[in-house]
């Protein structure tokens, strides 16, 4: 699932906000710096990427960054479960 801040352009979202998120997304952001990729959350195989990498090919070709990259599932289900809380406060929209 893919979740996002929508406060950049709350003002332009209107009563059905999915296309204005998409286009804003597509024509604004994307290369976009992915900062948290959670795997198998709540499973014994949870893993979590934290970093200010951007998933761009040319990125991932020429830039090096830092990350924290999470293998204990308990530690990953903690970045999940505070992910999750922050969608359930309105904070992220799925998208």
């Amino acid at each position: 699932e893919l979740f996002f801040h929508p406060v950049q352009i709350q003002g332009q979202l209107g009563s059905n906000p999915i296309p204005a998120i998409r286009q804003w997304f597509h024509n604004n952001v994307w290369p976009w710096p992915a900062k948290v990729v959670i795997a198998d959350a709540d499973t014994d195989r949870a893993a979590a990427l934290v970093t200010s990498a951007n998933v761009s090919e040319t990125a991932q070709r020429h830039n090096f960054k830092a990350g924290w990259l999470v293998r204990e599932p308990w530690r990953a289900n903690q970045v999940s479960d505070n992910f999750l809380r922050l969608v359930a406060e309105g904070f992220f929209t799925p998208i």
